[in-house]
């Protein structure tokens, strides 16, 4: 089983070639990209449904590059149900929050 939390950052040390000051500017590139997308979700619990998939999208693909399997799947379901009820893409959205909150210890740690 999956464990929610889990990443796999070899993902992110091949696509940079294993240069660890490479895989720092990536890493920054997908916090500013995750806190963006976050942002957007947020916002987009009340917006259109077209913005929610928008920023569930950008967080599923941000996802991709730490490895977090569990993440990514959470923000494409959340993609997928675009006409959910406020109170539903409030616990997406809060759930998102909290893995992503756990992952980012995780990384820091790593590093």
């Amino acid at each position: 089983m999956t464990h929610k939390n889990n990443m796999d950052l070899s993902i992110l040390y091949e696509y940079a070639n294993n240069d660890l000051a490479a895989v720092k500017e990536l890493l920054e590139a997908f916090h500013e990209t995750f806190d963006e997308g976050l942002a957007e979700l947020k916002t987009a619990i009340d917006t259109s449904a077209e913005d929610w998939k928008q920023a569930a999208h950008k967080l599923k693909g941000a996802s991709v590059y730490v490895g977090a399997e569990y993440l990514k799947e959470l923000c494409g379901l959340a993609q997928q149900d675009l006409n959910a009820s406020t109170d539903k893409k409030k616990a997406y959205y809060l759930e998102i929050k909290q893995i992503y909150d756990a992952i980012s210890a995780e990384i820091k740690k790593a590093l």
